[in-house]
């Protein structure tokens, strides 16, 4: 009985342990797509007067709803 229970123990924390990597690489990718957003917001701000720059931002911006998908 004592055996079974050590096992379980064991589990938890090596289930623990991963669920907190999974949340560190989250909070981790999350903050560099908030970079990447605000790097885009002052982009869009300074070169949002020409047509070829206005296009490279719409394609900059689909790049970053698609990295934000996955």
């Amino acid at each position: 009985m004592l055996f079974f229970k050590k096992n379980q123990v064991k589990n938890q924390i090596k289930t623990n342990s991963k669920n907190l990597k999974t949340q560190t690489i989250k909070s981790s990718n999350e903050d560099f797509l908030d970079n990447r957003l605000y790097e885009f917001s002052k982009k869009v701000k300074k070169l949002s007067k020409d047509e070829a720059s206005a296009s490279l931002l719409a394609r900059q911006l689909s790049r970053l709803i698609k990295a934000e998908k996955f």
